[in-house]
């Protein structure tokens, strides 16, 4: 089989909780690991034992240990501040995950 490219105790390090409370962006809470949103659809992935970060334009790129799942998502088209899920990733997202 494949060799991982993190062992697993490096990932549960990685996605530990560092921060949670309430983004001084956004307002919203949010639970941070080490540079990633933890347990966040906000990328458009589930929500439960994912993490990630998504940006401006569309872009987003998250992993769900739980579906063995590495995602990542690029566009060139800047939406504007706060649309919510770019519905051009969540279609792809939701046809990745239709297809495990």
């Amino acid at each position: 089989g494949a060799k991982p490219l993190i062992s697993r105790q490096m990932l549960a390090e990685a996605t530990r909780p560092r921060f949670a409370g309430i983004d001084a962006c956004s307002q919203a809470p949010v639970t941070y690991g080490a540079g990633f949103r933890l347990d966040d659809a906000s990328h458009g992935g589930r929500a439960t034992g994912t993490f990630g970060h998504s940006g401006w334009g569309g872009a987003t790129a998250f992993g769900d240990p739980g579906a063995r799942l590495g995602f990542a998502y690029v566009t060139c088209n800047m939406l504007g501040f706060d649309d919510g899920v770019d519905p051009r990733r969540q279609r792809l997202i939701d046809a990745v995950y239709d297809a495990l």
